[in-house]
């Protein structure tokens, strides 16, 4: 009975997210359903972390029945998103209620043979590949250092209490250990994973570690659906849609962080990764749900990791990039050094931020709110980085792929030929994206981790499927969607 319990406890938050957007996306397309399964995973298991941190801020035990009772109370209002949305999406197309779920897309051109052969052949390529990595995920034990120390602490304590109990700082724990409190090195890390994790062991009823790690493996089939659905609705054919999610599935890096699930990255890697493509499927179709799903993902980053806070700042530039022209961006780049001139030469720059806090930035010293302190100076070696990323085995030929992908858009750009706006937004935030790892990881203490191997595959990693999405746009030419009723005028 637990583990039908437990099953159900899986399967209703997912159903619970597919069905907001399945009544949002009514009309049929290519790539929909891959989608809709992939984002509906994503947003239902933060709909249930989000459940688990209201219960406990109620002071309300985390007993299955309720945690099931509330969850199927969600699906139901889902259901009732998704019944009410259709209808009007009905109404608004002149069919009759039912049409919208027998119509058909647009007929294609015909599959050549060979095509569909090796489609299929890829397929059962990812679908054992994915199979393997549940097995390892399910027989080994718990190996992932981060687990041990940070998410499935918490994830345990919460499930043998069946309550959601503090964890504060040592100092504190140490001037009152009688307070029914726990205490870890990262206490102010943010809580989300380890809710992520305790979700089916609660429902479970028992402490179980292949349990606790079954969310990894939905992460990783959900990246792997989101993408290839967001691929076939860029106008990608399927067979280059399912080489795309191939790539990004066949790296060691990322297999292993399924396989020895623990690590947030792996869910920091799937957020970023759908927030982008979600992004630039809107600054390209204007289509107001891709920009609400981004948004939402966007405003999730801090919620996982710390840093996720500063990877959520890198769609501004990318935003301002739907607006501004390419001569705009030489004038901003001057004006940026400039500014980085100054701060230098007066000693630094000191700002209250309201809700945030403190944000300065010195010649010796770099503080940003949530995130933490950091030495600011040049400190790196290009040696550790060129080895992570173009020689050791974690990343295959990613690094020069996407080499050669850059050196592509920047032809592109002396062309001329980047004029549409998510080629600029899309251009820009990668542009972002790297300049961000190259300050982390030579301006700052964290060079160390580069040299030691500690994190800079992992900081990596988050960031490899939306460049991957990105390097798959310049290779494609862009096919818009047909204009639907829900959608806003394209600019």
């Amino acid at each position: 009975m637990a583990w039908l319990l437990l099953v159900a406890g899986m399967l209703l938050p997912w159903l619970a997210g597919t069905l907001v957007l399945r009544g949002l996306w009514a009309q049929p397309s290519p790539g929909r359903w891959p989608m809709l399964v992939g984002y509906g995973f994503v947003l239902g298991s933060l709909i249930a972390a989000g459940l688990l941190r209201l219960i406990g801020n109620l002071g309300l035990d985390l007993k299955p029945w309720l945690l099931l009772s509330l969850t199927a109370l969600i699906v139901s209002a889902a259901f009732l998103v998704f019944w009410r949305s259709s209808r009007i999406s009905n109404a608004q197309s002149g069919q009759k209620p039912d049409a919208a779920a027998v119509a058909a897309p647009n007929p294609e051109q015909p599959v050549p043979i060979w095509q569909g052969i090796l489609f299929g052949a890829l397929l059962l390529w990812l679908l054992g590949r994915l199979l393997g990595l549940a097995l390892e995920l399910w027989w080994q034990p718990l190996f992932s250092w981060d687990a041990w120390t940070t998410w499935m602490v918490r994830a345990r304590v919460w499930t043998e209490l069946q309550t959601l109990t503090p964890f504060i700082s040592p100092q504190a724990w140490l001037a009152d250990p009688s307070a029914g409190s726990y205490t870890i090195d990262a206490y102010q890390y943010p809580e989300t994973v380890s809710l992520l994790a305790a979700w089916p062991v609660l429902i479970l009823g028992e402490w179980n570690e292949s349990v606790a790690k079954l969310p990894w493996l939905g992460c990783a089939a959900a990246l792997a659906l989101a993408f290839f659905g967001q691929a076939r609705r860029w106008g990608v054919s399927p067979l280059a849609a399912l080489v795309a999610v191939w790539l990004v599935f066949s790296l060691p890096i990322l297999d292993s962080h399924i396989a020895l699930a623990g690590y947030a990255d792996l869910w920091l890697a799937t957020l970023i990764g759908l927030a982008f493509m979600a992004f630039l499927h809107w600054v390209r179709d204007r289509d107001w749900r891709q920009g609400a799903l981004a948004l939402a993902l966007v405003g999730c980053l801090p919620l996982i990791k710390q840093e996720g806070a500063v990877w959520a700042g890198l769609f501004l530039p990318a935003l301002a990039a739907v607006w501004m022209p390419w001569r705009w961006w030489l004038i901003a780049g001057v004006v940026a050094a400039g500014l980085a001139c100054w701060v230098w030469l007066t000693g630094g720059v000191e700002i209250k931020l309201p809700l945030l806090g403190e944000l300065r930035v010195a010649p010796g010293g770099l503080v940003l709110p949530y995130v933490g302190e950091f030495n600011l100076g040049y400190q790196g070696d290009w040696g550790p980085v060129w080895q992570h990323l173009f020689v050791r085995s974690s990343w295959h030929l990613f690094g020069y792929l996407l080499l050669l992908a850059l050196a592509a858009a920047f032809i592109q750009v002396g062309r001329r030929r980047y004029s549409e706006p998510w080629s600029r937004a899309g251009l820009i935030w990668v542009l972002s994206a790297l300049f961000a790892f190259y300050l982390l990881f030579f301006w700052t203490n964290a060079a160390e981790w580069a040299v030691k191997g500690t994190s800079i595959n992992r900081i990596f990693l988050q960031f490899s499927p939306a460049l991957m999405f990105w390097m798959l746009t310049l290779s494609t030419h862009r096919v818009p969607m047909a204009h639907h009723p829900s959608q806003s005028p394209p600019a």
